[in-house]
């Protein structure tokens, strides 16, 4: 709902392909390990970056803020915060292996630039190696919804659909106004003791924020919150930033991406009665599916099937034994959605419910005793 671990120098999502890429699914990896990978590929980047920058085309759009940069006097606590993101976000998990997140990119088609980018940066002839192609801009935004959706929403509201608004105006009420309104919604849910009375000190604090000056917010803990968050988007093909510095202002990527994304959300929250675009899940790449890929045509049952075994297959081919149910669901709604086919997660569901009907898939338990890995008999349901 809300990453409580944002600095303002972690601005480029394009690290989280290399952390993916990086981590081992099973094997845990120390994060002085990660983090030195992190900085040795920082440094082959910007040598590849200083060879090819005079290159047309979508080269001249990715801005270089936020770069790791080896030669700084400590590289690896800004690569170490990266690693913090990722593993708030659910990339990694805490002990350095890869999360559920990261498994799911792990398996798609566009992961295998930042595999080619890791394995020999040298020889490296692919794109940018930090920009997000399509399906990874839906599979980030997918994760940031998740993870940090109560921010993405507010970012949605405060930056107009069309023209144009200064990045500090931006900055400042979303620390004054913004932060508060998201405190208040994690109270409500907030189940915990220790972090029920955390929230409620914050809320304390931000009682005053509306009387304090910009430069007062955006020193104690502003350049923390909204700067990153609007790299991101950046990153994401929801806005573009024109000109560096406080004076540089924020408009949509020809309007088209950040209206159409905004609407859709809108839309199916009024339709499925949701209060906050988190509450999506892996339903989020459905509906981003339709902004970024014009997926339009609901996928028929047997399209479905196909699919979820071809997405199930990648997991078998990596020694898994079973697959995590949320896993395989959001692979095949992104596998539909790059053949420009709809798909929710509950349909996906629904087919592995005949498939276990008909002995093809079983369930197992979790450590809380729900049916939530499946295993499948791939040979049998294709049969179907």
């Amino acid at each position: 709902m809300f990453l409580t671990t944002t600095y303002g120098d972690v601005c480029k999502l394009g690290y989280l392909k290399w952390i993916s890429t990086i981590a081992s699914d099973f094997d845990p990896l120390s994060k002085d390990y990660l983090s030195s990978r992190l900085v040795g590929l920082a440094g082959k980047e910007r040598t590849w970056w200083h060879l090819h920058k005079k290159e047309t085309g979508g080269f001249r759009e990715f801005r270089r803020i936020g770069i790791i940069n080896p030669n700084a006097p400590d590289p690896i606590s800004t690569a170490k915060r990266h690693l913090n993101l990722a593993s708030e976000i659910g990339i990694t998990t805490s002990k350095g292996n890869l999360g559920i997140f990261g498994r799911i990119y792990k398996r798609t088609k566009s992961a295998s630039g930042a595999t080619e980018f890791v394995k020999d940066p040298d020889h490296y002839k692919g794109k940018p190696p930090l920009t997000l192609d399509r399906p990874e801009q839906v599979l980030f935004l997918s994760f940031l919804i998740m993870r940090d959706g109560l921010s993405v929403q507010e970012l949605i509201r405060l930056i107009p659909e069309e023209g144009e608004i200064r990045k500090s105006d931006v900055v400042y009420r979303f620390k004054r106004d913004s932060l508060r309104k998201i405190l208040k919604a994690l109270l409500n849910v907030e189940k915990d003791p220790q972090s029920r009375d955390r929230i409620r000190r914050r809320l304390w604090e931000s009682e005053n924020y509306g009387n304090k000056s910009r430069m007062y917010l955006y020193r104690h803990g502003g350049r923390h919150l909204a700067p990153p968050r609007i790299e991101w988007l950046c990153d994401l093909g929801l806005l573009k930033v024109e000109n560096e510095g406080e004076r540089s202002s924020i408009i949509s990527t020809s309007g088209t991406l950040f209206k159409q994304a905004r609407r859709k959300f809108d839309s199916y929250m009024n339709k499925w009665g949701l209060s906050s675009i988190h509450e999506f899940g892996f339903d989020s790449i459905y509906i981003l599916g339709e902004v970024y890929l014009h997926a339009d045509k609901d996928a028929t049952e047997y399209e479905i099937k196909d699919a979820m075994l071809r997405a199930y297959e990648k997991f078998e081919k990596d020694s898994y034994l079973m697959v995590h149910e949320d896993q395989l669901a959001a692979l095949t709604v992104l596998q539909l959605a790059l053949s420009r086919k709809r798909c929710r997660v509950s349909s996906v569901k629904e087919v592995a419910k005949r498939l276990r009907e008909s002995s093809c898939l079983a369930y197992s338990a979790d450590f809380y005793g729900r049916p939530t890995f499946w295993k499948i008999d791939v040979e049998k349901a294709r049969l179907l």
